[in-house]
């Protein structure tokens, strides 16, 4: 493919119409996946200046200011692209920046139309059922989240909650809260965890946690045992039951000392979540490999039931 080998223009590269990745190792050596795995393209930078005068202008127009303190970023820009950038001297003298295209496609053309399980998943969300969307990284857990709260019925209120907005389902009544870190003076950080806490009395039909990472896990699961049906999240992990897995672990960290026993947390899971979706991308194509129905504890075990199609 011509562009893959040869590409100068930093707008031709972020406007291409198949373009899920752009990362940048140093400025002369950056990837692109255009739908068919990373591949080596000409960078569009003459310089290790130039690649962070471009960031740090991205952060500019977000509202972002540098902070030395912390060698990292993380976040939204011009609604469709998500940027994680690492600075020297934690990334080995050059900085490193990887960029998350959300591609916005027109109703019939979405790839999950395709998918052998979507009205089955479709059902789950009409029915008002609470599920987790779990698989690796890049395998499509928010395109599919995005399809799937595009079905809700437009009489319901929807509030997310990110790290970086990349959720923008179809949905006319779709509420979008981020978190924010500290500024460079340590002050101002709005965790997940309390923005959950504020969620719950924004009147909310639907709760979307956009990735499951961390203690506000135990808060959701616990909101959705109080009547907040047909709500979902995202979590890394490679099967319906590693899902379970990073559940209680992450349950568990939320609680710290003095930890209830861990059937406890058990009960909780299986009485907060009807339904487990494995995804995964196999040869540039995204699918739903596997659902998982949770049936409840037997003895200490969470009862986890697949469908096989």
């Amino acid at each position: 493919m011509e562009f893959v080998q040869r590409c100068s223009s930093l707008q031709a590269v972020l406007e291409h119409p198949r373009l899920s990745d752009f990362l940048i190792n140093n400025c002369h050596e950056t990837y692109a996946d255009l739908g068919e795995g990373l591949q080596s393209i000409e960078s569009p930078f003459d310089s290790e200046e130039a690649v962070k005068a471009w960031v740090l202008q991205c952060m500019k127009e977000s509202g972002l200011t540098w902070n030395a303190r912390y060698p990292f970023v993380d976040f939204g820009w011009r609604e469709h692209f998500r940027i994680h950038a690492v600075f020297p001297p934690i990334s080995a003298g050059t900085l490193r920046v990887s960029i998350r295209k959300h591609r916005v496609r027109a109703w019939a053309d979405n790839p999950w139309n395709q998918d052998p399980w979507i009205s089955f998943a479709k059902n789950i969300v009409k029915n008002r059922e609470n599920l987790i969307i779990s698989g690796a990284t890049g395998s499509g857990k928010t395109t599919l989240m995005e399809y799937l709260l595009s079905q809700v019925p437009v009489s319901e209120r929807i509030l997310s909650i990110e790290d970086s907005r990349e959720l923008t389902p179809r949905h006319p009544h779709h509420i979008a809260l981020c978190v924010r870190k500290e500024n460079a003076d340590g002050f101002g950080e709005i965790q997940a965890e309390q923005i959950l806490k504020e969620a719950l009395r924004m009147r909310p039909d639907r709760l979307v946690l956009g990735e499951c990472r961390g203690p506000e896990v135990l808060q959701l699961l616990q909101a959705l045992n109080t009547g907040h049906q047909g709500s979902m999240g995202t979590l890394h992990a490679n099967s319906c039951r590693e899902a379970l897995r990073r559940l209680e672990v992450l349950s568990l960290w939320a609680l710290q000392s003095g930890s209830p026993p861990l059937r406890w947390i058990r009960e909780l899971i299986s009485g907060s979540l009807q339904w487990i979706l494995q995804v995964e991308k196999s040869q540039g194509i995204r699918r739903i490999s596997q659902i998982c129905k949770v049936e409840g504890l037997e003895g200490d075990v969470i009862i986890l039931r697949p469908l096989v199609k």
